[in-house]
């Protein structure tokens, strides 16, 4: 991680999140183009955000879920939860500049970028 940033708690990484996935719903497609362009650039504070918010989203999985990953018996106990899975990939593949895959994450970027108010 590069630097922490004190405002990214579990509360303003799913009011994040929330935002982006209301900004999808209303098929608002300008909303998240300037989080993709930072995710491009690989900005500092965007990526450090990024990476910090999976690591916020990865705890929150732990505390609501915990036990049944580790004690489940079906497949779908033992997964990880969607929204981990989206934010960690989005971090990998900005990380490694994968530009082609990179769109699949259009909101994630959407929501870092509204994170560090580059978005509105």
């Amino acid at each position: 991680m590069l630097i922490e940033y004190k405002f990214v708690s579990a509360n303003s990484v799913e009011r994040a999140y929330a935002r982006a996935v209301r900004a999808q719903e209303e098929q608002d497609w300008y909303w998240p183009l300037a989080g993709m362009k930072a995710a491009k650039a690989r900005d500092t504070k965007f990526m450090s955000v990024l990476e910090q918010a999976a690591e916020v989203m990865h705890q929150l999985q732990e505390d609501q879920a915990r036990d049944t990953r580790r004690e489940g018996k079906t497949m779908a106990e033992k997964t990880e939860f969607t929204e981990y899975q989206l934010f960690r990939e989005a971090f990998k593949m900005a990380d490694a500049g994968n530009h082609q895959t990179m769109e699949h994450f259009l909101w994630i970027y959407g929501a870092i970028g509204y994170m560090i108010g580059i978005c509105s």
